[in-house]
């Protein structure tokens, strides 16, 4: 099965159907990039001598870890092992994640997705409710920049000009009219 360009399988039931004794397995010069506990049924492990896997560049991601584990601990012969690189070019062998490293990667993963959601989310609808305050600031900023300087009132005889039509002429006069010149003391000018 060398030099055949076999690409990762996930479940070797299938794969290795009726196969109960094989002893020597020859899989490199291929395209693994990962091999899990499915790959290969215990039954195949169980009556394997040796099996190598040169030449097969694999993904040294936590996919790999059962491998790596397997690979510690197994009395299986593996062939050219200190030689079997990862994508990244370093060495398989030299691999070692560990189960609190490869924990809860997805969970992690997750929640710095979700809080960035949601702190744009927050962030958005924030300005969307301030957007005209943060105008006005915005405005402010730039008058100070641009030499505003806010007019001096003394010699001003009315504070604000009022134009209203006909039909508001009660209301401006009973309410406005009393409202800001009696109440608060500035002088209206209306016509």
């Amino acid at each position: 099965m060398a030099n055949n360009k076999i690409v990762p399988w996930i479940d070797g039931s299938s794969t290795f159907k009726d196969v109960t004794s094989l002893q020597e397995l020859k899989l490199e010069n291929n395209r693994i990039s990962t091999i899990s506990s499915k790959s290969i049924p215990s039954t195949v492990l169980d009556h394997l001598k040796t099996i190598d896997l040169l030449n097969n560049h694999f993904t040294c991601s936590c996919d790999l870890m059962w491998f790596r584990d397997w690979m510690k601990s197994t009395k299986v012969e593996i062939k050219n092992a200190t030689k079997y690189k990862c994508e990244n070019s370093e060495f398989l062998i030299n691999y070692n994640p560990t189960p609190e490293s490869c924990k809860n990667i997805a969970l992690i993963i997750a929640v710095s997705v979700g809080s960035l959601v949601g702190v744009i989310l927050l962030a958005t609808i924030i300005i969307y409710f301030c957007r005209w305050r943060i105008r006005f600031q915005l405005y402010n900023i730039r008058s100070r920049y641009r030499n505003y300087h806010q007019l001096k009132h003394n010699n001003c005889v009315y504070v604000a000009y009022v134009i209203y039509c006909y039909e508001d002429f009660k209301w401006v006069k009973d309410k406005l009219i009393k409202e800001i010149e009696t109440e608060r003391g500035f002088r209206l000018h209306s016509s």
